[in-house]
């Protein structure tokens, strides 16, 4: 390759990869979670068998449940919503505790938001992935509908973005926010089909489906995996549209707030 080329080509260039610096902060981020344990990268698996473990027990030994295969059938529920937890509880001092990022470098606000929720989703795919391969083992074994799975972990991705984007803005207005959001957590937790029969939830509460987008993703997300049939569409596609609301509404939120959020927090 001569000279001439080289000079041609280096002006398009980008000297700061967006892509790459997401995907940097994504690693580093995910890195500092499990790296600086004992057990490092294998609490990732550990912390939610552990957890599943002790709500089998009581599920199954002290309130049983004629749910079948009710350990995958919690695994799932609980690892969606784990995820979801996580991520939106990271949201609150995300931008404070970057604030040397944006102050130093050329960093867009929204790029923070999209690192952290990648960090989050690289955990959920290493528990996503041994769910899979624990299953296979047990004798659940996954089809052709698993395809569908990745459009149900896309719904999970927008819901938690748009989720962050919108909590990290109220911390502004509303100080004890974290505080308010750990009781809507613990209610949606029982009011999301993690461990109870969904069919019964929804013959109840038939509205729930529609208020609570994280009941239909993890009913969406059982049918991929562990009952091999494809996912409720009418679902699915309301699921995007309430996650991609939930972007716009935070991108407006966080071009208005976001600076206030940084100095606040």
């Amino acid at each position: 390759m001569n000279k001439s080329f080289l000079s041609k080509i280096i002006p398009y260039i980008p000297t700061n990869n967006r892509v790459e610096r997401i995907w940097k902060l994504a690693k580093i981020d995910f890195k500092k979670r499990y790296y600086n344990s004992y057990l490092g990268l294998f609490w990732a698996l550990l912390n939610p068998i552990m957890k599943i473990a002790i709500y089998y027990i009581v599920f199954t030994v002290i309130f049983p449940s004629d749910i079948e295969n009710f350990a995958f059938y919690i695994f799932v529920g609980f690892l969606f919503w784990m995820g979801f937890t996580e991520g939106t509880n990271k949201s609150f001092a995300l931008l404070r505790s970057k604030k040397y990022l944006i102050e130093n470098i050329q960093l867009n606000k929204i790029d923070l938001y999209l690192s952290s929720v990648l960090s989050i989703m690289f955990g959920f795919a290493f528990n996503l992935v041994a769910f899979i391969l624990f299953s296979n083992i047990s004798g659940l074994f996954t089809s052709w509908y698993i395809l569908w799975l990745p459009l149900i972990v896309l719904n999970l991705t927008l819901l938690l973005l748009g989720s962050c984007l919108i909590l990290s803005s109220l911390k502004v207005f509303v100080k004890d926010i974290d505080m308010v959001w750990t009781i809507v957590l613990l209610a949606g937790f029982w009011a999301t089909p993690i461990f109870h029969d969904s069919v019964r939830l929804f013959e109840v509460a038939p509205w729930m489906k529609w208020v609570n987008p994280m009941a239909g993703i993890i009913v969406n997300a059982r049918d991929a995996l562990m009952y091999n049939r494809t996912p409720d569409l009418t679902l699915l596609g309301y699921d995007f549209i309430f996650g991609l609301v939930l972007i716009f509404l935070g991108l407006i939120s966080l071009k208005k707030y976001g600076v206030y959020a940084i100095e606040k927090q």
